[in-house]
């Protein structure tokens, strides 16, 4: 059994036991047991809410409640106790001002700015909180990685990415409208899944720009941003802040092509330069094959020359098969290609 759940349980329990035992004295013991488990319950409830409600809201609701206690007792002062004796015009005073003060103040919770006092908005988090923005959001391999467990400390989706994510959904463009849709179908796949999601709700009304408040709340919660925005990484590493690029995350776990290793692909398109044809590998890596053209939309046994890697990713350099052999000495005797036992396995030309 869970350890919160075993306290509730023994509280509850002492709850009620305290009430049969004050019942006894009283004279009514069934009473006072029935009260003390209901009381007890109420109790438990309101801790248990504590964990739906965010610090500040906590904190605005509380202060709502008292500002509608004070103005319970006050107006009971004013009723006729021949209208209702002052005890009672106390206490229903207290519970309905009381409720309304709570109520209202939750509801105008978003428009109070709290973000120069941190101790209100101020989560535990761990050390290794993953923040999401919008475009690893939309991008949706971070369910992959979630699956997977490569992401293991609490997820924060900061409201005002959520607030993106809604107006991407609302708008009239339909690429758009297909972005924001499918990022919060991924936040609804992250929330159901068996993993800790927490929406930040502090805001940074002095900060306008999305990256900038995704850095300072980086900062302010010692989290790393996970992103597929360039850009958003690059400013992120400048203010010394931890980021992950998914992109780069994907490029360096690409199986990995060496040079002087033979594939055989799929030319689809014509190259920058005069004579060009370029092709694809499964995992979406580009091959450049020089005079690729006489093999287009064909398939072309080819070499791998060079491996170029950048910040886009990895590229590949590659002659087709024949030029290849004629490149090596004595025309190519004895190359793995001249073989009739070979074959292609998987996109590439193995020995038998």
């Amino acid at each position: 059994m869970n350890a919160l759940v075993f306290v509730r349980v023994a509280f509850i329990a002492c709850a009620t036991f305290v009430g049969y035992r004050l019942g006894i004295t009283s004279g009514n013991p069934g009473e006072c047991t029935m009260i003390g488990f209901v009381l007890s319950l109420l109790f438990v409830l309101l801790e248990l809410g504590t964990d739906i409600l965010p610090p500040k809201k906590m904190f605005i609701a509380t202060t709502g409640l008292t500002f509608g206690l004070i103005l319970g007792i006050l107006i009971a002062k004013t009723i006729p106790s021949n209208f209702l004796q002052p005890d009672d015009a106390r206490i229903i005073c207290c519970m309905i001002l009381g409720y309304f003060g709570a109520i209202f103040a939750l509801k105008n919770a978003d428009r109070v700015d709290f973000s120069a006092l941190t101790f209100l908005s101020c989560h535990n988090f761990e050390s290794n909180a993953a923040i999401l923005d919008t475009s690893v959001i939309i991008d949706g391999r971070v369910k992959d990685l979630i699956m997977t467990h490569f992401i293991r400390g609490t997820i924060v989706v900061p409201s005002f990415v959520i607030y993106e994510l809604q107006t991407l959904a609302d708008s009239r463009d339909a690429r758009k409208r297909a972005k924001g849709r499918r990022g919060l179908e991924t936040l609804e796949f992250i929330k159901t899944f068996d993993t800790k999601l927490t929406i930040y709700e502090q805001d940074y009304p002095g900060i306008h720009e999305v990256d900038l408040k995704l850095i300072q709340l980086a900062k302010d919660i010692d989290g790393e941003i996970l992103t597929t925005d360039f850009n958003l990484y690059k400013i992120a590493l400048l203010y010394q802040v931890r980021a992950l690029n998914i992109n780069e995350l994907a490029n360096v776990l690409k199986p990995v092509a060496y040079i002087g290793e033979t594939i055989k692909v799929f030319v689809s398109k014509e190259g920058k330069e005069q004579g060009q044809g370029v092709a694809y590998l499964d995992d979406g890596t580009m091959v450049v094959i020089e005079d690729g053209i006489h093999y287009m939309h064909k398939e072309a046994p080819c070499v791998i020359t060079q491996i170029l890697q950048t910040s886009a990713g990895r590229m590949v350099f590659a002659k087709p098969m024949e030029e290849a052999l004629e490149d090596e000495p004595n025309g190519g005797e004895g190359a793995p290609a001249g073989n009739p036992r070979d074959r292609v396995e998987n996109g590439r030309i193995r020995a038998v």
